[in-house]
């Protein structure tokens, strides 16, 4: 087979014979289907696939070849318009399917690439939206699954795609790095403000319980200086008064200077009472004012307690919510749910905007 003869020998046709007789055009159609049928063509190589692209391209040739020759008898023939036009739909026809049937390989093999280099673009689009999130900072949980997805896409096997693959894995893996390490400042810093709040929860008891403590210290001084001025006076007065009985007595009737000097011993003997009633008096006070020390200390530790506590079962909460949350978003995607929608169904439940469904903690 020649190309230059668009594979039929150019001789000059006998159009009557061809297009002039029911099936004239068969022979030349079979003996254009007897030269491709010899031919070896082979679509695994690019030269194969080349040379079948070369072989159609001929067929179709042919065909417009023999279809122009077929215009031409008509003009001679106008008797047997309807049978050339039927050879010539024939010869369209068979050639064409020839032609589909010759290119098949070739056809399918670009189809198969398309859908190949489809699939690896659509791997690479979602490699890029792996570090899109609906949160200006998200959680660690989720950033580590994004980073473990990005690993496991970036080892597919890329082949012409590996260039472009492995340049937006490197940008999302550092971008989603860059958020992990954002979080895990975050966590910490939320984690130091928490000590510290505590820190100054406790300083602030310690505070309040020096006050408690310096003011009572105080108040009871203050109160001992002066009951201390008070009798040390009624002491003076006392004394004055009795020196002033002494004196009455080398003067006045000695029974009468002794009932005086009796009356006074005794109001100075009362007085002593009543110091050590005061006395008595104060130490009562100061165990109270004690007592009501240990009273504030051991309300603000427990207090402290109390917060630490608190801490303890928010935390404690938390890890067990999100450890039921994951649960649920891996049951949603085994059961073919993407992550992004599996998120957002279970943060709507939680707010309880799906009605009749609720999550058991």
């Amino acid at each position: 087979m020649s190309e230059n003869n668009n594979l039929i020998v150019l001789e000059k046709i006998n159009a009557t014979t061809v297009f002039g007789v029911e099936g004239g055009s068969k022979s030349i159609i079979d003996k254009i289907k007897e030269e491709v049928s010899k031919l070896k063509l082979d679509a695994s190589t690019k030269k194969g696939r080349e040379e079948i692209i070369s072989v159609a391209y001929r067929i179709s040739k042919s065909k417009t070849f023999l279809d122009g020759e077929g215009k031409k008898s008509k003009e001679g023939f106008q008797k047997a318009v309807d049978l050339v036009d039927a050879e010539r739909k024939k010869i369209r026809d068979e050639l064409d399917e020839l032609k589909a049937s010759v290119r098949e390989p070739v056809t399918k093999f670009e189809n198969a690439e398309k859908l190949r280099i489809s699939d690896l673009e659509e791997r690479i689009a979602l490699i890029k939206a792996l570090d899109v999130f609906d949160a200006a900072l998200p959680e660690l949980e989720i950033i580590n699954e994004r980073l473990l997805k990005a690993e496991e896409l970036s080892k597919f096997e890329w082949m012409e795609f590996e260039p472009k693959a492995n340049f937006e894995s490197n940008q999302v893996i550092n971008k989603l790095n860059d958020y992990k390490e954002q979080r895990e400042l975050f966590i910490k810093q939320q984690e130091e403000i928490e000590k510290n709040r505590i820190a100054e929860s406790e300083r602030q008891a310690v505070i309040r319980e020096e006050a408690v403590k310096a003011e009572a210290i105080k108040a009871e001084r203050e109160k001992a200086e002066t009951e201390k001025a008070e009798a040390k006076a009624k002491e003076d007065a006392l004394i004055a008064e009795k020196a002033e009985l002494e004196e009455k007595v080398r003067l006045a009737d000695e029974a009468k200077i002794k009932a005086e000097a009796d009356r006074k011993q005794k109001a100075l003997d009362d007085a002593k009472k009543a110091e050590d009633d005061k006395i008595e008096a104060k130490k009562l006070a100061d165990e109270q004012t004690k007592k009501a020390v240990e009273d504030e200390k051991k309300r603000a530790e427990e207090e402290v307690l109390k917060a630490k506590r608190e801490e303890e079962s928010r935390a404690a909460d938390k890890k067990h919510k999100s450890k039921i949350n994951n649960s649920i978003m891996d049951s949603f995607k085994s059961l073919g749910c993407d992550e992004d929608l599996a998120k957002k169904i279970i943060t709507s439940i939680v707010r309880g905007e799906i009605n009749n469904t609720t999550i058991k903690y």
